[in-house]
């Protein structure tokens, strides 16, 4: 089974506002340049042939269609066959007709090919377009150093102006895709360790009660009820045992360090669009890490369960005597319903006063909502910011 290929809104709606921005920038600087170049070719001139005009209209339908397909392959697609013979016929048709065009159309073409094509054929194309602008100031007899910088510089300030954005927005995206491989990554991976934990927690509770059982059975068999009482009593034990060590591993947090919890919640608020802000200055001893990256989790969970954000912010500072962690979001309702409220926070709660830390939780404004604890300082620490 092989994956869905992405359609253009889903890469689209992947983008962020600045790579939005610069791959509408680049598309309205080709469809500008492609319209003055529409306007000069089609502007009537005694001193232009028929068939200049004809050239040069088609090399433009061209550029249109080099234009569509650029923007394609920048978006991911494959290179379609248009694209290469729009590349073949075109190149002939500039030299063709760079005795009467103006540059503004080769500019365009060669934007184009610089976009579509990229690496060493893209430097080529743009190499020829720029010859071919230099030996036409050559043939004119009061050329000028001014006019040839001009002809020069301006198709590489053009093609830098469109080809940059693009492959801005490009690499944003791919950005954008390593960092949800990364975060599915992660998922794997504790779902591994969760796996490999259930196997290694029932399978030895379950083999000790199995050997617990049979030799009940053997003492039942030879009328030993006491010794079976004493070894159902020992079943029993691990029975209990293993429940609450399985109980740890299912209910219990996953991460006792603050700062992979906040890097992981933040690749979440990203990935879904939340603007995230954080201010650290402390991370206390381990223990402490240990609850405020439990608090962490559960104040995003709930977060993205009952609220619709659009920004996250996140303070965590430490005194002499107290380290304070503060999770704030907006896009709250305003009337919540009572009954969303689970048993997560009070859960922390209980852990938070069996340590001597404070937690609440409440809307300092409307439309907001914030977890505030605050942790009394050990002396015990395992890590500083760094």
């Amino acid at each position: 089974m092989h994956e869905p290929e992405a359609t253009p809104a889903v890469w689209w709606r992947r983008l962020s506002t600045e790579s939005r921005v610069s791959v509408v920038g680049s598309v309205l600087i080709a469809v500008f340049l492609l319209i003055v170049s529409i306007t000069i070719a089609t502007k009537p001139s005694n001193d232009r042939a028929p068939t200049s005009v004809a050239v040069q209209l088609g090399l433009i339908v061209l550029v249109a269609v080099m234009t569509v397909a650029s923007v394609r392959v920048a978006s991911g697609a494959p290179r379609t066959t248009c694209l290469i013979v729009a590349l073949i016929v075109s190149g002939p048709l500039v030299l063709a007709s760079g005795w009467t065009a103006d540059w503004t159309l080769s500019c365009v073409w060669a934007a184009c090919v610089f976009l579509a094509c990229g690496g060493v054929l893209g430097l080529i194309a743009l190499s020829a377009v720029l010859t071919n602008l230099v030996l036409e100031v050559f043939s004119v007899p009061d050329w000028s150093v001014d006019t040839l910088s001009l002809l020069v510089t301006m198709p590489l300030l053009t093609v830098f102006a469109i080809y940059i954005p693009i492959r801005l927005a490009v690499v944003s995206d791919g950005l954008v895709v390593t960092r949800e491989e990364v975060a599915r990554l992660r998922v794997d991976e504790e779902r591994y360790r969760i796996s490999r934990d259930l196997h290694d927690i029932l399978g030895r509770t379950l083999v000790a009660v199995s050997l617990r059982e049979q030799a009940v059975l053997r003492l039942l068999e030879l009328g030993s009820t006491d010794d079976a009482t004493a070894q159902l009593r020992a079943s029993s034990a691990i029975v209990a045992e293993g429940q609450a060590t399985l109980r740890s591993l299912t209910h219990g947090p996953t991460s006792v360090d603050l700062h992979v919890e906040l890097r992981s919640a933040q690749e979440l608020c990203e990935r879904v669009g939340i603007a995230w802000e954080s201010h650290v200055d402390g991370v206390g001893d381990t223990e402490t890490q240990h609850l405020a990256a439990a608090i962490v989790r559960e104040a995003v969970t709930n977060m993205l369960k009952y609220s619709r954000p659009r920004r996250c912010w996140v303070r965590v500072s430490e005194d002499d005597e107290t380290l304070e962690l503060s999770i704030a979001n907006d896009g709250c309702p305003v009337d919540p319903p009572t009954n969303t409220r689970g048993t997560g926070l009070r859960h922390l709660r209980a852990r938070c006063e069996a340590r001597g830390a404070v937690l609440e939780a409440g809307s300092p404004e409307p439309g907001t909502f914030r977890v505030l604890a605050r942790f009394p300082v050990y002396s015990d620490r395992s890590g500083e910011l760094t």
